[in-house]
């Protein structure tokens, strides 16, 4: 079911902790800013304190290895962590971003 028609299911916006009721609240990526170019890059995410998130990167988008795993920022509605690139990879480098199962009801 998606209750608010925002084409994010009411279970995902469970795990994501976003308002089924509410069409422009959903889990997503707020910013993504270079850091040291070509090294690092500061990610930013809609988040909750109740929530931990877990990244992975892919060079292809066929298999994913883990990148790093965090709380949700517990004084605000968003996160950010500085993701560390590989400067000599001759890819493109792609990240996902997955909100875990709440920590509390």
């Amino acid at each position: 079911a998606d209750a608010d028609s925002d084409g994010t299911t009411d279970l995902d916006e469970y795990f994501g902790v976003s308002n089924p009721f509410d069409p422009a609240d959903w889990f997503r990526v707020l910013g993504w800013t270079p850091v040291v170019p070509g090294e690092s890059v500061l990610l930013t995410f809609s988040s909750s304190p109740r929530r931990v998130y877990r990244s992975e990167l892919s060079a292809g988008l066929e298999s994913w290895v883990p990148s790093f795993q965090i709380q949700g920022d517990p004084e605000g509605d968003s996160t950010s962590v500085e993701v560390r690139i590989d400067p000599a990879a001759q890819t493109e480098e792609f990240f996902r971003v997955r909100a875990a199962p709440p920590l509390q009801p």
